[in-house]
């Protein structure tokens, strides 16, 4: 610099990234946190920053290949450091409760027993997953449809049909003729779906062969034979990855690669993916349930304000 100035240019090798999304407007000011969070990493105290939010993130891990600038990437959810002692208390407690609210409608949740593991389970990306030829990722693309007459081999999946409850007899379905393209589209039995229903990542296990994957959509083949399909799907979808998703996502705009998974022993795998089914189904049945009660709720108001009937209901259940 000019007139014997001193460098004033700031060579640190760090940058502070804040996720302010899920704070509201008070935070934002002068004596709120984002502000706290500037100055403690401004006067390099970046021990005292709340990394749930604010983190200080190496210039070289943000140059690297695959980085990204999205603060939610690198903030530290405060689960990541509870011990297997707390998990397990968290687990039982809630799954207790929700065992006496079903109990109270006279349905009965499966008994649960939660070990706490000795041993600390690997955690790999989908991306790093990929690498070591654990998986193999398929991405859906766009393809010709082929709408003649006559039944062409291969029908065109997508979201509509892998969304839980479809009926896939019920939907209108495209097809594609056979073609090497459309050949390495195919979807195999036991492939785990992955897309973006509204701005929630969901997944499912698909049953059969012989669909082709549409846009929107990827599909994760499972090649290792320590790794479960069922456990991979519940890991892809576990709120945990939420981090990854960038605000205002799109079905194009999610980058699976980065989607963590722990990688537990496969028995574990196979009891954990066997309990979430078992929920997921009584979860069916009550929402079944509540979806007739609506029904008949819309229904009763209609009658009243027919004018047309009496009703009354009896202190009596059947």
């Amino acid at each position: 610099m000019t007139g014997g100035q001193p460098d004033q240019i700031d060579r640190r090798t760090s940058v502070l990234l804040i996720d302010a999304t899920g704070l509201n407007a008070d935070a934002l000011g002068s004596d709120g946190p984002v502000v706290g969070a500037y100055e403690n990493w401004l006067a390099q105290r970046a021990q005292d920053l709340d990394k749930s939010f604010a983190v200080d993130v190496p210039v070289v891990d943000l140059l690297a290949p695959d980085a990204t600038l999205l603060p939610n990437r690198w903030t530290i959810d405060p689960t990541e450091h509870l011990s297997a002692r707390d998990w397990t208390t968290l687990v039982v407690d809630s799954y207790s409760a929700a065992s006496t609210a079903v109990s109270a409608l006279g349905q009965a949740l499966p008994s649960l027993k939660v070990t706490p593991l000795q041993d600390e389970a690997r955690t790999l990306s989908i991306g790093e997953l990929q690498k070591s030829e654990a998986i193999a990722v398929l991405r859906g693309r766009h393809m010709e449809r082929n709408l003649a007459e006559t039944a062409p081999p291969y029908p065109i999946l997508t979201i509509r049909h892998v969304r839980p409850g479809a009926d896939l007899v019920g939907i209108e379905t495209e097809h594609v003729l056979a073609s090497p393209s459309t050949t390495a589209q195919l979807v195999h039995k036991g492939d785990v779906i992955v897309y973006l229903d509204g701005s929630t990542v969901s997944t499912r296990v698909w049953p059969e062969n012989g669909w082709v994957l549409g846009r929107f959509m990827q599909s994760n083949r499972v090649l290792d034979g320590s790794l479960d399909p069922e456990y991979l799907a519940a890991a892809i979808a576990a709120p945990v990855n939420e981090k990854f998703m960038a605000a205002g996502a799109s079905r194009t705009h999610f980058n699976l690669k980065e989607f963590v998974v722990l990688l537990p022993a496969l028995a574990v795998q196979r009891a954990f993916a066997d309990t979430q089914e078992r929920v997921n189904d009584e979860l069916k049945r009550l929402r079944q349930a509540a979806h007739a009660l609506e029904a008949a709720k819309r229904q009763l108001a209609l009658a009243a304000a027919s004018g047309s009937v009496s009703i009354e209901a009896s202190e009596e259940r059947k």
